[in-house]
């Protein structure tokens, strides 16, 4: 497999240098240039499936994108001190910025995108980014086995953005969504298993035989 995968980033390497002579000097390049996290391929789409959740008005997409952005070293962990700086790359100005902030916040906590801890007087002190997949297939799992009334009270979330999303992780082989995908449909452990049938035979007792006269 990594062979393969080593083959394939060849080829779109000399692809582009064809099309884009000297691309190598002018892209950004992570381990050149620092600053970098690491973000799932899926994004777009978890973006897009949390905007469909948001109440109208309030989408959740950017500010959960912009989240990524403040953590460090890949370890899904904010800092929340400075809210006055992160409400206005989120595009909330003025004195309702940090509150407005705060509210998306607890909405992607409600959803289960995020986790939030207090600081002192920081309500929303500090923030954890769980993995986004399994919250989004616990959802899906969720909406398919409620009824009318139950599924009502869920977060809305369209069918055609999950099936869109589940092409996508299969394609860039997310080994997380299928392990998830596969725990989902396995039966639950330590659930009775239907017992087998006994077999039941009946023994007739033979008839007396009756001795002769003498």
């Amino acid at each position: 497999m990594a062979a393969k995968n080593t083959t394939v980033t060849e080829g779109e390497l000399a692809l582009r240098e064809n099309i884009f002579p000297g691309a190598d000097k002018r892209l950004w390049e992570k381990t050149r240039d620092q600053g970098f996290i690491t973000i799932p391929k899926t994004m777009p789409y978890i973006v897009m499936m949390l905007n469909e959740m948001s109440e109208k008005g309030k989408p959740l997409g950017d500010i959960y994108q912009i989240l990524w952005t403040y953590t460090w070293n890949n370890n899904g962990f904010i800092r929340l001190g400075n809210m006055r700086d992160l409400a206005f790359v989120a595009g909330f100005k003025g004195e309702r910025g940090e509150r407005t902030l705060r509210e998306r916040l607890r909405s992607l906590e409600v959803l289960g995108f995020i986790e939030l801890k207090p600081h002192g007087n920081n309500p929303t002190g500090f923030a954890f980014i769980p993995n986004p997949h399994p919250v989004i297939l616990a959802l899906h799992k969720a909406h398919a086995e409620a009824d009318s009334a139950k599924k009502a009270k869920l977060p809305p979330l369209r069918e055609e953005t999950f099936m869109a999303f589940l092409v996508r992780a299969t394609d860039i082989k997310a080994v997380d969504v299928a392990r998830v995908l596969k725990e989902q449909n396995e039966p639950p452990k330590g659930a009775a298993e239907a017992p087998a049938k006994t077999k039941v035979t009946f023994k007739i007792k033979p008839k007396p035989v009756k001795k002769a006269a003498a």
